[in-house]
């Protein structure tokens, strides 16, 4: 494989590069490697699927518009393809990781709420994960109205959902009238999805972000908070896939992540707590049902989880 990041260095550039080495852990799909000139370094991710550009286009578009509303991120470069393998080019962050910074965790949470705020004010087309021709796409359901609808069209009398145990026949209605509330008065924004200590370099104090691979268009605010609430259940579950949990804020990070976004607590608490758990788990149900169809491995942990956010979700609604 060194070989061949070699081959896509030398395509693009007229240097001679010292020194190749793969970073292990900092990629869970793409394999990554530091490429080092006399005077300069690299990061060269690829991945051995030329469909791959899509991912790495998208991740490219994410990170030219950082250039827009300030937030420090590395540049791309390049995004081709070589010999069947996908690949992306990029500035290479020389700095610290923020899961090893000694720069204070709760200041870390405090900017990545101020950039999932000017993030999700990015000027965007579309719906999904997915990302073509300068839209976000979803092959299964268009718009957010649609993917609301498919999660209620899925709470039927033989639901395999009720065989689990994940919620009874006689919640469902109140789970009904739940996803129903998420069809009104939404808006739609850029979230990167992915907001943690791990994904950010620390250089000089500053904070530097990077890895949109995971970013989308879906609900504004609301994706970011859960994004941060579920891996605060998800950690506590034995089951459940170390992929699928993302950065752990404690409740004072969370806090501080609210204040960078602009939202004081109380706030949180009494315009947006409510809905935010409703989100919570739309998304918890939709995961499981992706996880039962394409992931096995990933059923167990997310069923758990989802009963878990069942629990949480109608103890809210039902003030106990």
């Amino acid at each position: 494989m060194k070989n061949l990041v070699k081959e896509i260095f030398n395509k693009h550039f007229n240097d001679e590069a010292i020194g190749i080495s793969e970073i292990i852990g900092k990629g869970m799909v793409s394999r990554v490697f530091k490429i080092e000139t006399q005077d300069s370094k690299f990061i060269i991710k690829t991945l051995e699927n030329e469909s791959s550009t899509k991912e790495y286009n998208k991740e490219k578009w994410c990170l030219d518009q950082m250039k827009n509303i300030d937030i420090p991120s590395p540049e791309v470069y390049f995004v081709g393809t070589y010999e069947n393998n996908a690949y992306i080019v990029m500035e290479f962050i020389d700095g610290e990781c923020g899961t090893e910074t000694k720069l204070d965790r709760d200041l870390i949470w405090k900017t990545l709420g101020e950039y999932a705020s000017k993030i999700n004010n990015i000027k965007v087309d579309g719906f999904g994960l997915d990302f073509n021709n300068g839209k976000f796409v979803n092959g299964h359901t268009q718009t957010w109205e649609d993917y609301v609808d498919y999660n209620l069209s899925m709470l039927t009398d033989d639901d395999v959902f009720i065989e689990k145990r994940i919620y009874s026949l006689e919640q469902r209605d109140k789970i009904k009238n739940i996803f129903n509330e998420l069809k009104n008065n939404i808006s739609l924004a850029l979230s990167h999805s992915d907001l943690s200590p791990r994904n950010v370099i620390i250089r000089n104090g500053r904070v530097y972000l990077y890895d949109f691979g995971a970013a989308f268009v879906t609900i504004k605010f609301y994706y970011d908070m859960i994004t941060l609430l579920k891996s605060q259940i998800m950690i506590n579950i034995p089951e459940i896939l170390e992929s699928d949990i993302h950065g752990v804020a404690s409740d004072k990070q969370f806090e501080e992540f609210l204040n960078g976004y602009g939202v004081s607590l109380g706030e949180y608490k009494n315009k947006h707590e409510v809905k935010t758990h409703a989100v919570l788990l739309l998304d918890a149900f939709d995961k499981l049902r992706w996880a039962v169809d394409k992931s096995p491995i990933s059923v167990k942990g997310l069923t758990i989880y989802a009963k878990k956010v069942v629990e949480i979700m109608l103890r809210y609604r039902d003030g106990t």
